[in-house]
C-alpha cells in the first residue's frame, strides 16, 4: 500500500509548547482557550498513560481525512480542538478501567460508556463551539443507530463526529495496547471498510483511500518503516 506523496497545504504540529497550523495562516492567535484546550488535553494524557498522545494521533489523522470530506471542516480550529478535546471525559474514568490488562466487564463498560457525556458536561460551561461539543459527545455514535450515549443514526451524527469516529478506531486499531498487539496498518483499514455503513459513514470511510494513498493519512504501525506523513508532524 503506497504511503508516500508530497503534501500540500496547511500543516498541523502539536508540540510540548502549542498547536499550530505551519503553511496555512501561521500559529494560532495567543489566548486562553488554547491554553484551556492544551491543558485539558495533557490533563488526559496524564491519567491514561496506555493511550499516551492518543488524542495528538487521532487529530492528525482527523485533520487529514477532513480535507478529503470537508476542506473547511479541516482548516476549522473548533474542528481540530474537537478532536484534542474528543477523550476529555476520561478525565473522571478510574484508571484501573483505563489500564486494565484484560477485557472490561460489564460494569466496567458501563463506566467507560459514560466518557463521551461526562466530557460533554465538563466543556459545556466553557463556551467553546457547537463543533467541540459534537465531537466530545457524539464520537462513539455508530451510523446503524447502536451506538452511545444517544444512539444517533446516519446523517443524524454531526459530520465532525463521524470522521473521528472512524480514525479514534483507527489510530486505536494501530497502537499498542495491554490486551493485544497492534493491528498492521492494511489490517486495520480492511477492518474499517469492513464496518462502513454500520459503525461508520460510507462516504467517510471511502474518503479514506485518497488521503492514505497521497500521504496526508499515514497509518502509523510498530513495524511502520518511517513516522507519520510531513503533511502531519508530531514534536
Amino acid at each position: 500500500m503506497p504511503w508516500g506523496g508530497e503534501p500540500s497545504g496547511s500543516v498541523l504540529i502539536v508540540e510540548g509548547e502549542g498547536i499550530a497550523r505551519a503553511g496555512g495562516g501561521g500559529r494560532f492567535p495567543a489566548g486562553g482557550e488554547r491554553a484551556l484546550i492544551q491543558s485539558l488535553a495533557a490533563a488526559v494524557e496524564a491519567k491514561d498513560a496506555v493511550t499516551s498522545r492518543h488524542i495528538h494521533r487521532v487529530a492528525e489523522l482527523a485533520v487529514g481525512l477532513a480535507a478529503a470530506v470537508d476542506p473547511r471542516l479541516a482548516e476549522s480550529d473548533d474542528f481540530l480542538f474537537g478532536c484534542l478535546l474528543h477523550d476529555v471525559g476520561k478525565i473522571g474514568v478510574p484508571e484501573r478501567i483505563l489500564s486494565k490488562r484484560g477485557p472490561l466487564t460489564h460494569s466496567e463498560w458501563r463506566v467507560m460508556r459514560r466518557h463521551p457525556e461526562a466530557g460533554d458536561r465538563l466543556t459545556r460551561p466553557l463556551g467553546l463551539a457547537a463543533t467541540v461539543h459534537d465531537i466530545v459527545l457524539h464520537h462513539h455514535e455508530r451510523w446503524d443507530g447502536a451506538g452511545y450515549p444517544d444512539r444517533l443514526a446516519g446523517e443524524a451524527i454531526p459530520l465532525a463526529a463521524r470522521i473521528v469516529s472512524v480514525c479514534d478506531a483507527l489510530e486505536a486499531m494501530t497502537a499498542v495496547r495491554p490486551y493485544r498487539p497492534p493491528f498492521s496498518p492494511d489490517e486495520a483499514l480492511e477492518r474499517i471498510r469492513a464496518q462502513a455503513g454500520r459503525q461508520f459513514d460510507p462516504m467517510v470511510v471511502d474518503a479514506l483511500d485518497e488521503p492514505v494513498a497521497t500521504g496526508p493519512i499515514e497509518v502509523r504501525g510498530v513495524a511502520a518503516s518511517r513516522p507519520l506523513a510531513s503533511a502531519l508532524c508530531v514534536a
